[in-house]
């Protein structure tokens, strides 16, 4: 079971972009997707997933992804990922964060 880490924040900039992807790449990831898109109201958003090689890291990593959705705005959520297990169950949100 993996800890994952999923976002959507209204940022616009490369910039600040590059600033979150950096942040999140100073923990050992097992995989990272992330991507531009629109929320429902047509607003560009930075959407990620990621899965945490170490489940340790979970708690600072969720601290920071939070500071994020505090500047941007946005949703972010948390949850035990059993997708790349041998009997994968669907994934129970574990906590949600929104600004």
């Amino acid at each position: 079971m993996k800890k994952a880490i999923r976002g959507s924040l209204r940022v616009q900039l490369q910039t600040d972009k590059d600033q979150i992807l950096q942040d999140i790449n100073q923990y050992p990831l097992w995989k990272l997707n992330a991507t531009d898109s629109q929320d429902e109201a047509g607003i560009s958003v930075f959407v990620f997933e990621l899965w945490l090689e170490n489940n340790t890291d979970e708690v600072a990593l969720w601290e920071q992804v939070k500071t994020h959705c505090n500047t941007f705005g946005g949703t972010v959520d948390r949850h035990d990922c059993t997708h790349d297990e041998p009997s994968p169950r669907p994934c129970v949100i574990a906590e949600t964060y929104a600004r």
